[in-house]
């Protein structure tokens, strides 16, 4: 009876897996008024038809191998015959029913387990659904594009795991060329700095992979929404990239209306910043993680609510879909965006200032570390905080230090980008009412920082 059972539950979950498959393609298909292969019924009749061959192939291999043999050349006629009759279209859908087929055969037979099964269902009614996007990107996308991805997938899959997890001195990289004359004789204040592990191969790769990841998918979302061609869609696009830079694009740019659209641009171009810091930081440093998260949603959902303020009581008439300018932004998204190079740079910054915040810290201590890192916050919030997540990993800063360490970054940075409102804008309605904007940000990075701080003390 135990058998009987589990037999039945089998047959009801295909049933319903084929089912939500052969929706998927009643649904795609809807609007052509016929089905190109089937619908609900005919992929769970597939699903079941799977399981029951998986079934009988455990006793009756022969049986089963001739089935499938005579249903391949059924197939295969039927395929011959359309593509002399009709035009040649995609195989997606077929794939599909062959899939469903599939499972139901492997799970019989128990190569697959239920949650497999489950997952590979989801997977193929994914694809399927993104097919129209699928085809959109494809189109948008040129030669020199798919080089770029290309060549980034080669260096995480190939490059990157040959790098070395160590850290190294630049006395450790000295021996490993062999060049250890003259080390005797160096001054002892030499020796020290030489000593200072800071240098990890695989941690630097593993950056340039982050940022040039990060890159690509702000790269592939500008490729769906440049059509559009809306401020709100370009700030947010370039704040991901480096929101001091869009920053000082939006209140340089020429006006030619009404300054409203470009000022809650502004302060939308800092919100994707925030969720760029947590995806590089938190893979290299999870001990902030937490703590980063929660200072980073408070700014988010600060920064929301000041765009909402913003739109309803200063620019009440401002509508989402109006542009008033008459020139993009200027961040060259189609250059620079899968660039390795700039990766590259970032990495290297991050570096020689990890080299060179443990030097202070070897000779002048822990507080002057904490002077110095929010200086960091005018070259840029992600390398600064990364540092910071770095010295917490190394026991120089504990997660309280850390917390003013990232407060007094994002300080120093909305400070510098409020600096570059009132000196680079020109438009006095725009000077007033963005920096403004900017000010907020201010308030909201001590605020974030205290309730972030009281939650973790």
């Amino acid at each position: 009876m135990l058998y009987v059972d589990s037999f039945v539950k089998d047959i009801v979950l295909l049933i319903l897996l084929g089912g939500l498959i052969g929706l998927r393609n009643e649904v795609t298909h809807a609007k052509r008024g016929k089905l190109m292969l089937g619908g609900i019924r005919t992929f769970m009749f597939l699903a079941v038809l799977g399981y029951l061959n998986g079934y009988v192939y455990t006793v009756a291999k022969l049986f089963v191998i001739m089935f499938m043999f005579m249903l391949s050349i059924l197939v295969g006629i039927y395929y011959f015959d359309h593509l002399i009759h009709r035009k040649a279209r995609s195989l997606s859908m077929e794939l599909s029913a062959l899939i469903t087929f599939l499972l139901g055969f492997l799970y019989a037979l128990k190569t697959l387990g239920t949650s497999q099964i489950i997952a590979v269902s989801l997977v193929v009614v994914t694809i399927m659904t993104l097919k129209r996007g699928f085809k959109k990107l494809a189109f948008k996308l040129d030669e020199d594009d798919l080089k770029r991805m290309l060549f980034y997938l080669l260096f995480v899959v190939l490059l990157l795991p040959l790098l070395p997890d160590k850290i190294y001195s630049i006395f450790d990289i000295w021996r490993m060329l062999g060049a250890n004359s003259g080390v005797s004789n160096m001054p002892e204040f030499l020796l020290k700095i030489l000593e200072v592990k800071f240098l990890n191969p695989f941690k630097v790769a593993f950056i340039i992979a982050l940022v040039t990841g990060f890159n690509l998918f702000t790269y592939l979302f500008s490729k769906f929404v440049r059509g559009l061609k809306t401020l709100y869609l370009e700030a947010v696009v370039g704040g991901a990239l480096s929101s001091t830079a869009t920053t000082v694009s939006l209140v340089t740019m020429r006006i030619s209306k009404t300054v409203a659209p470009v000022i809650l641009a502004v302060i939308l171009a800092q919100l994707p910043s925030f969720v760029s810091v947590l995806f590089v930081v938190v893979p290299i440093a999870s001990s902030v993680a937490f703590a980063l998260f929660v200072y980073m949603a408070i700014l988010f959902v600060g920064g929301s609510i000041l765009w909402m303020i913003f739109k309803r009581w200063f620019m009440p008439t401002t509508d989402l879909r109006e542009s008033s300018t008459n020139n993009s932004l200027k961040l060259e998204l189609n250059t620079n965006i899968l660039n390795l190079g700039v990766a590259f740079e970032f990495a290297m910054m991050y570096v020689v200032i990890s080299f060179l915040v443990r030097i202070v810290f070897n000779l002048l201590g822990q507080k002057a570390v904490l002077l110095t890192v929010p200086l960091l916050g005018f070259l840029g919030v992600d390398m600064a905080i990364l540092t910071v997540g770095e010295l917490v990993e190394g026991g120089i800063f504990t997660i309280k230090l850390a917390i003013w360490g990232i407060t007094l970054i994002n300080l120093v940075n909305f400070i510098a980008k409020l600096i570059y409102v009132l000196t680079l804008a020109k438009d006095k309605v725009l000077r007033k009412y963005a920096g403004l904007a900017i000010l907020g940000y201010v308030f909201l990075s001590v605020l974030a920082g205290v309730v972030t701080y009281l939650l973790f003390t």
